[in-house]
């Protein structure tokens, strides 16, 4: 049975999972809390039971959304609200990239409502960043977590403020970043990596050839048979290199 079923009654059927999907979302983007009462008020295809997805729901969509009509490669909101006490944030999911993001609820996305309850254990986890660094210095430890959140902009603003930390683990930590198997060497994240512990190794006086041999290592770190990510490491060594 294909995983996939497109109803007649605009609906289409996760086999998977279960859940009974909106097939075509009404084009209209909305805040977070417009978005929860679009979906409670919500009466079509015989139902009134529709509810905004969980942001675990939204990301089993991202590989099966051709099923959907118009199926916009933006961003659509979750009902999963982000963790950390900060309740002006919930998670939305960019179906052009497959990323959760954590998102303003007054933003303005698309919204696909959902019926059903999911196994949970059939759907997949939030996507964070295994970084496999513990630092000994409290100061670091709110961008540690940082660099571990799903969104792109929480971890590019830990970034930014690592180097410009005067700890000896920033140094380290960002290291541990672009060995983690989700770092892809080739984004504008790990590129400003580069940058941030070029910054952090002149100022500290490391020498040419300690960062050189950090550039050495980072590289073997990553898939031998990818061109391209060889290519950008070899870019991140002649940065290091060059500021030195």
């Amino acid at each position: 049975m294909p995983r996939n079923v497109v109803n007649v009654d605009g609906t289409v059927v996760d086999t998977r999972t279960g859940l009974v999907w909106q097939r075509g979302d009404d084009g209209r983007k909305r805040t977070w809390q417009e978005a929860l009462l679009y979906c409670q008020q919500l009466s079509t295809s015989g139902h009134n039971d529709w509810r905004l997805p969980t942001v675990r729901e939204l990301l089993s969509l991202t590989q099966v959304f051709i099923f959907f009509d118009f199926p916009k490669r933006e961003s659509y909101w979750s009902q999963t609200a982000v963790a950390g006490g900060d309740d002006s944030r919930a998670y939305s999911v960019n179906h052009a990239t497959g990323e959760p993001a954590s998102s303003s609820k007054t933003d303005r996305y698309f919204v696909r409502a959902v019926r059903g309850q999911a196994c949970s254990d059939l759907l997949p986890e939030i996507p964070r960043l295994q970084v496999h660094a513990t630092t000994a210095d409290p100061e670091l430890h709110p961008l540690e977590a940082a660099l571990a959140d799903p969104s792109a902009s929480v971890r590019i603003e830990a970034i930014q403020k690592l180097s410009q930390s005067r700890s000896e683990g920033a140094l380290d930590l960002l290291a541990a970043v672009l060995r983690s198997p989700r770092c892809d060497a080739e984004s504008d994240e790990a590129r400003l990596i580069g940058r941030s512990m070029a910054l952090i190794a002149k100022r500290d006086g490391r020498s040419a050839s300690q960062l050189l041999g950090l550039a050495e290592e980072l590289a073997a770190q990553f898939d031998s048979g990818s061109s391209r990510k060889q290519n950008a490491l070899r870019a991140l060594s002649g940065y290091l290199r060059a500021c030195a």
